[in-house]
């Protein structure tokens, strides 16, 4: 009998050609899928990041008597709130005033607001979206009082 020992028969190489592409291809697949992870990772950590100053930018608009408006944070996060319950409190003979420090007297009234604030985060084809409700104790003064 004669064998070749010279090379690889047709049969080998197709099946080492085979095992080849069926690697690349499983490869490749847990690439684009850890890339796809870590895009997720990144948009939820930057709009949890977000969401702290977002809040205390509402505060403010809330002080400013808004009930819910919009905002760019960021070049890749946006918002948008609205206050979706408000309970007031009777009228209170003094308050603390965050600006000054000091209490200030006259009459005002405590709020307590429930805000729901959707946050949009947007870069190149990566697209998250949150949705997210907390409560927000504001007073404002009457308006029996004059201006603050």
């Amino acid at each position: 009998m004669f064998h070749n020992d010279k090379g690889f028969t047709l049969v080998e190489i197709l099946v080492a050609a085979l095992i080849l592409f069926a690697t690349l291809a499983v490869s490749t697949l847990i690439f684009h899928t850890a890339a796809r992870t870590e895009d997720r990772i990144a948009a939820q950590a930057a709009l949890s990041t977000a969401l702290p100053n977002i809040m205390e930018l509402i505060k403010n608009n809330i002080m400013a008597e808004q009930q819910g408006g919009q905002g760019q944070y960021s070049n890749t996060i946006s918002y948008h709130w609205r206050i979706t319950s408000r309970e007031a409190s009777k009228n209170v003979t003094s308050a603390y005033d965050e600006i000054t420090g000091k209490t200030v007297l006259g009459n005002f009234q405590l709020q307590l607001n429930t805000i729901r604030v959707r946050l949009r985060y947007q870069r190149q084809a990566i697209s998250r979206e949150i949705s997210h409700e907390y409560k927000e104790l504001s007073w404002q003064r009457e308006a029996s009082t004059g201006p603050r």
